[in-house]
């Protein structure tokens, strides 16, 4: 690889990270449109998709992972309720 699509890469990997753990729907969702990443319209298949994806993300302190996926455990308990 050289070095442009290396920079590109880390800058989406932070870009991402950054978004995951915000467990903002609008960041995450501004993230996803960016670069071209399909949302479902079901907020608790939205929440469950972020949790799956942060879940196997390796690159990211596992103390900020555990707080990230409480909050999103939350918000799908709360999109369930919603339902």
């Amino acid at each position: 690889m050289n070095s442009a699509n290396d920079k590109a890469i880390k800058q989406f990997v932070k870009e991402r990270n950054e978004a995951l753990l915000s467990c903002d729907s609008k960041t995450i969702k501004k993230y996803c449109k960016k670069y071209g990443v399909p949302m479902p319209e079901n907020e608790w298949v939205f929440w469950r998709g972020i949790e799956k994806a942060l879940q196997s993300i390796t690159n990211i302190d596992p103390n900020e992972k555990q707080i990230a996926l409480k909050k999103i455990q939350k918000l799908k308990q709360d999109a369930e309720e919603k339902q």
